[in-house]
């Protein structure tokens, strides 16, 4: 939720503008993998580069710490998960429920 937050507030404050030309308060998801191609303006660090800095410099207590843990998934995991079929998932759902009720 932290993680979200500072991307929201980030990109709120670079497309600021004013209520009736350039502003985008929000953003969809699908922008996500986006913001590593969002550098700085001498192109060092990336969007997501500045969050995470950010994130452990100012939000996370125990950064630097072994009680530290970043609040994003492993990406071994979100990869799993994105190998989820959902159709293959409720057949196997509904064979449970069906399954259940017959005993």
């Amino acid at each position: 939720m932290d993680v979200m937050g500072l991307v929201l507030a980030l990109g709120n404050h670079m497309n600021g503008g004013n209520r009736t030309r350039g502003q985008a308060d929000g953003f969809g998801l699908e922008i996500l993998p986006k913001l590593k191609d969002v550098k700085s303006r001498d192109n060092r660090i990336s969007l997501v580069d500045y969050v995470v800095s950010y994130y452990l410099h100012n939000v996370d207590e125990n950064a630097g710490t072994d009680k530290s843990v970043f609040p994003l998934p492993e990406p071994q995991d979100l990869f799993l998960a994105a190998q989820v079929k959902f159709d293959d998932l409720n057949r196997d759902l509904r064979q449970l429920g069906r399954d259940l009720t017959s005993m």
